[in-house]
């Protein structure tokens, strides 16, 4: 048998991989019987050299027919076989094999259907998406919210306020009120998106906060206009509701004069004395006698000095009362009484015969510390509280025409804050003839933190407002203190313990009459104030003092209007009886002088313009000097004032014509 080479072999099927056969047939074809399988099993042994085996199968290439070859071209694609489903292998036409979804997956904003089947590998999830926004179909779809979509919940942070947000992206930071008259604050947070400015509005009537609250007034929210025609007399009004159709003289040597109108709420009855002596006009005005004057009564025959005649005492009330009672002179002849009882400070008409007539005037206050009148009101000052003092004012029909705190009612720990202290308490009120003169010690917490004492004078118009003048600090510490005023200027006289120095001065620091070598700038001091009585060229000032000398005496000193002592300080009394209560004011043509003498009343006449004693000193009981208010002068010459023994009395020296 003829052995092939296997070099030649190689060739061969070289040869035949390019598609060359050797073997045709008729047509050119290979026969598909002459392919022989080539497969792993045919084994041609080792080759002849270098001993290489090569597995082309098991044929024996030597009994093939002469010049043939075996087969061994790639079989045609179909021949290789279909996809058969279930092999676990993506095929040509599958969609998918041992993965296929057997169900789909649905949620609110998707529905899953299923389509083919695994057994056919063509199972596969068609699903439909919810992309509109609408209410209530449980779906809250891409890019909806809750503004539009019901289904969706709030999401803090995507910018969008929703549901129970208050806001998203947008909160406020800081918060500012929308008018004075509301206060705002930050709640909530923007990480939480409920951040928000919470007004409320301000309810409180305070002074100086910038609002005028609903329902506050001027009369006690500073903050507030007077608004006329809402029945509160305020600011400048003069009436509000109640403003006079008529007015009505208070006694007949006064006239009245309607000024103002209701629509400004500013009538006024402007009260004026009569001065001219004219006989049958019911008046006899002051130095008019019968003589030029037929209402006029007889005139009287007296001796001056002898004061045992000359003094009257009435009884005003026999109330219960308490501290000190003051009084002042109507036109008429008839004067005002006060006093405080029960939590109440009661203001009394006197007539000329001593009889109470017209309305009471009151108001709340625990302690009384002036009183003063002119023709078209009358004015006390009280302590109310812990810390108050106040002004108070009425028209002499009654309609009150001031109600105003001069101090206190603040914080006692805020600098410069003031108050009426209650350990020092001293005061006067005045009529200057076109404003109130008020005179107080006053207690300021300074910047030492420390709350210290001294003196202040203000000037008030009718209606309570303030006006400009005066100080804010004097005499520190002011243990007693006087006023009154000329018709020229003012003249307000203190007793200071230490500053501007020990003893009494005149308008602060302006003259310092005398000095107290007791006084210890603690509250200690052994002097006594008197009066400040206005004469034509300027004032009188009465003291008690014990300076050198063999017991405590009555001193007089003379002020010019300048304020400027003139000479030495004139010496009533030197024995050795301590003499206290001074008192004075104009008697007539002259001055009265009192004060007590060892439990005795004494009285004496002094030059009104000098001062220099007129006559001898009397003794006279019933005026009770120990419990007098400041004396003041009738309009007719006569000198009255109030005292508190066991009734509430009125005291009065006439003087001679």
């Amino acid at each position: 048998m003829t052995r092939w080479p296997f070099c030649a072999l190689a060739l061969l099927v070289c040869v035949g991989c390019s598609g060359e056969s050797t073997t045709k047939n008729d047509t050119g074809q290979a026969p598909d019987a002459t392919r022989t399988d080539v497969s792993s099993s045919a084994d041609v042994g080792a080759a002849d050299s270098g001993g290489v085996r090569d597995d082309v199968g098991s044929t024996d290439l030597g009994s093939l027919p002469d010049g043939g070859l075996p087969d061994i071209a790639v079989p045609p694609q179909d021949d290789m076989g279909a996809s058969v489903c279930g092999n676990g292998v993506l095929e040509d036409g599958e969609v998918c094999d041992g993965d296929c979804p057997e169900q789909c997956f649905s949620d609110a904003c998707a529905t899953g259907l299923l389509r083919g089947s695994a057994a056919t590998c063509d199972a596969v999830c068609q699903s439909s998406v919810i992309i509109a926004c609408n209410d209530g179909d449980g779906c809250c779809a891409a890019g909806c919210a809750v503004a539009d979509d019901d289904d969706c919940v709030a999401v803090c942070g995507n910018g969008v306020v929703e549901g129970n947000e208050l806001c998203d992206g947008n909160c406020p930071a800081t918060c500012t009120a929308p008018n004075s008259c509301t206060t705002t604050m930050l709640a909530g947070a923007a990480g939480t998106c409920d951040a928000e400015c919470v007004d409320t509005t301000i309810t409180a009537c305070t002074n100086g906060d910038g609002c005028c609250a609903a329902g506050c007034t001027l009369l006690n929210d500073t903050d507030c206009a007077a608004i006329c025609g809402n029945g509160v007399v305020e600011g400048n009004e003069t009436c509000d509701g109640n403003c006079p159709a008529t007015c009505t003289a208070p006694n007949a040597c006064t006239t009245s004069t309607r000024t103002g109108t209701n629509a400004a709420c500013n009538v006024r009855c402007v009260d004026a004395p009569i001065t001219v002596c004219t006989g049958g006009d019911g008046c006899c005005p002051m130095g008019c006698t019968d003589a030029n004057d037929a209402d006029c009564p007889p005139s009287m025959t007296c001796t001056p000095g002898d004061f045992g005649t000359l003094l009257k005492t009435y009884t005003v009330s026999n109330s219960s009362h308490s501290g000190p009672v003051f009084s002042a002179p109507l036109n008429d002849g008839g004067a005002l009484v006060a006093f405080h009882s029960g939590g109440t400070i009661h203001v009394v008409d006197v007539g000329p015969d001593g009889s109470r007539r017209g309305t009471e005037h009151t108001t709340t206050g625990t302690r009384l510390y002036g009183l003063a009148a002119h023709a078209g009101g009358r004015a006390v000052m009280v302590s109310r509280g812990s810390d108050i003092l106040a002004l108070v004012a009425w028209s002499p029909a009654g309609m009150v025409q001031i109600d105003q705190t001069i101090l206190g009612d603040v914080p006692h720990d805020v600098v410069n804050n003031e108050w009426f202290g209650t350990l020092l308490r001293a005061g006067r009120v005045a009529w200057t003839g076109s404003s109130w003169a008020t005179y107080n010690t006053v207690q300021r917490l300074w910047p030492d933190m420390v709350a210290h004492y001294g003196d202040t004078l203000r000037y008030y118009d009718a209606t309570g407002t303030r006006l400009g003048g005066g100080w804010g600090w004097g005499c520190s510490h002011s243990m007693e203190v006087r006023i009154s005023h000329n018709g020229s200027r003012t003249g307000p006289v203190c007793l200071s313990d230490c500053y501007p120095s020990k003893g009494v001065h005149f308008s602060h620091n302006q003259e310092r009459l005398w000095t107290d070598p007791t006084a210890n700038c603690g509250g200690g001091y052994s002097t006594q104030l008197g009066a400040s009585v206005p004469t034509s060229d300027g004032f009188l000032v009465l003291f008690a003092a014990n300076d050198m000398r063999a017991s405590q005496d009555i001193g007089m000193g003379k002020i010019n209007n300048a304020g400027d002592l003139v000479g030495n300080v004139l010496w009533y009394t030197g024995d050795n009886v301590a003499d206290a209560r001074p008192n004075a004011a104009a008697y007539g043509t002259e001055v009265l002088v009192g004060w007590t003498s060892a439990g005795t009343d004494t009285y004496l006449r002094a030059n009104a313009s000098t001062g220099v004693a007129i006559g001898s000193p009397a003794t006279v009981a019933g005026g009770a000097l120990s419990t007098a208010s400041d004396f003041f002068a009738f309009p007719n010459g006569d000198t009255g004032w109030a005292f508190s023994a066991t009734n509430i009395g009125l005291a009065v020296m006439e003087a001679c014509p």
